[in-house]
């Protein structure tokens, strides 16, 4: 019989291999979609703060993930695109090992990991516009399979380390770490009785400490917002947006995930 060793050997070298054919069969895009209408500009202006200096977006639009400024940090010294490209391979496989430990954990069967990994891989439409997993390099990419990992580790009660990896997230892409953070303290009142509060409320204090940073770089960095922006420009940007910021904009459809952009 296999040792548990030889048997995670074997997996390790078959998920590098699947990962392979998830870029293959997903692709890849640069240029395109948010990267041109927020992504970089953002990391231009990070590169070069006298840009953009009479538009209003960046006036109104809070600071709200380090994303650009660890990518605008990092392209003084490599290409942007080529820093871009290096992110999504690495967290594009940190994707696919996290689902497989999550899957593993909870099923103990590899064929269900793959099974699961399989069902992932492909860009698939889900409410909101969304994506299951973008084909180009935004803060969600990024995030999301921090947030895995996460939750792995929440699974296996440990907390500390669930709570930190959840702060990381949060300081790239705020909104879907916040999904899991209340998901976690959901979990908190159904096992209140059973589950360890001390470690629970350690790790809770640590994510608190980790994003106290970006709450207040985004609190200094407000000047605007979409409630007090001008109203002939709020009309415009709603008339435009066909995506999740607007609901009201919404058909049938796409609620429905038929209309699907």
């Amino acid at each position: 019989m296999k040792n548990r060793k030889e048997i995670l050997d074997k997996e390790y070298f078959i998920l590098p291999i699947i990962w392979f054919f998830s870029i293959l069969i997903r692709g890849y895009k640069y240029g395109v979609s948010n990267h041109i209408s927020y992504v970089l500009p953002y990391i231009y202006k990070i590169q070069d703060n006298s840009l953009y200096s009479k538009d209003f977006t960046f006036n109104y639009t809070v600071e709200n993930s380090f994303f650009f400024n660890i990518i605008g940090k990092l392209s003084n010294f490599i290409d942007l695109e080529i820093v871009m490209f290096i992110l999504y391979l690495i967290f594009s496989f940190l994707f696919i090992l996290a689902i497989y430990k999550i899957s593993y954990l909870l099923f103990e069967n590899k064929y269900i990991s793959y099974i699961a990994i399989l069902l992932l891989i492909t860009t698939k439409p889900v409410l909101g516009t969304d994506q299951t997993f973008r084909i180009i390099t935004l803060p969600i990419t990024i995030a999301i399979p921090i947030i895995l990992f996460s939750l792995y580790y929440f699974l296996k009660n440990k907390f500390i380390v669930a709570f930190l990896l959840l702060g990381i997230s949060f300081n790239i892409h705020g909104l879907s770490s916040v999904y899991i953070l209340a998901t976690f303290i959901f979990y908190l009142i159904l096992k209140f009785k059973s589950i360890n509060k001390k470690r629970f409320l350690m790790g809770l204090l640590i994510f608190l400490i980790s994003i106290t940073p970006l709450l207040i770089k985004a609190s200094e960095s407000t000047k605007l917002s979409l409630y007090n922006a001008d109203k002939e420009w709020f009309n415009l940007i709603k008339s435009i947006d066909k995506s999740h910021v607007f609901l009201s904009n919404w058909t049938i459809n796409k609620f429905l995930l038929v209309d699907y952009v």
